[in-house]
């Protein structure tokens, strides 16, 4: 009797198992249609000697995962800047996660009357397509190292119905979020950016960053953690034959 019920419990753990891992394999995914990931930096200094500028930039060519940083250098005898921008993002099936960062520096003699700014950006935009309806999570951290007109962080996440969830940091301090819900099927853009500006004070410095987390989690991990206890719970309780 015991060795039946046994057998009975083996079975439906077998067939639960295999049902739920056929489910999972077709659970819903984030379909991608267009993507602009770039970083891009600029420097400019001038002084009594004469002046010169300094750019660079990089640009995501497809929806691979993409880590870029760039600089850019103006370097005279009195009049210096720097600016640097890095960007890592990766597209999942079940996921969206990106990091990115800007930082700009001046400095100038003022005895020589020089001139120097720089800045950077690290810029981040998804659109993609949820074929059914989905829970998600998404957790963002924003930073901006000292207030300064251009230096900012955002986060934005847009739906069928308007703004899902929306972050934006353009002062001196941090920002950190979490939240998740039901994403209902239709088209999506999720978009994140850091600027930063070294200003027209003397010298001059700021950063900023954005770091995203989108996901959409399987759905039946649980119930294939708990039919793979079942059946190894059934397997091991098999009573011995007399």
């Amino acid at each position: 009797m015991h060795e039946v019920s046994f057998r009975a419990c083996r079975a439906i753990a077998v067939a639960l198992f295999f049902a739920l891992s056929t489910t999972v394999l077709s659970a819903a995914e984030i379909f991608y249609l267009d993507q602009t990931r770039a970083v891009q930096a600029s420097a400019f200094a001038g002084d009594s000697t004469g002046d010169t500028a300094d750019a660079d930039d990089a640009f995501a060519s497809d929806f691979e995962a993409f880590a870029s940083m760039v600089n850019a250098d103006a370097l005279l005898p009195f009049a210096y800047a720097h600016g640097d921008a890095v960007q890592f993002s990766s597209l999942g099936d079940l996921f969206i996660s990106t990091i990115g960062a800007a930082n700009a520096v001046h400095s100038w003699d003022l005895i020589d009357d020089g001139l120097a700014v720089a800045a950077a950006g690290s810029s981040f935009s998804v659109t993609f397509e949820l074929n059914e309806t989905v829970n998600y999570a998404i957790a963002a951290d924003l930073s901006v190292l000292q207030t300064v007109a251009g230096t900012a962080a955002g986060v934005i996440l847009i739906g069928p119905g308007g703004v899902v969830y929306s972050d934006f940091l353009d002062t001196a301090g941090v920002s950190s979020n979490a939240t998740g819900g039901v994403l209902e099927p239709g088209q999506y853009t999720l978009a994140a950016s850091a600027s930063a500006n070294s200003g027209g004070g003397n010298p001059g410095s700021t950063r900023s960053s954005f770091f995203v987390n989108f996901a959409i989690p399987e759905p039946h991990s649980a119930g294939m953690l708990l039919a793979g206890a079942l059946l190894l719970f059934s397997s091991r309780r098999r009573p011995i034959a007399r």
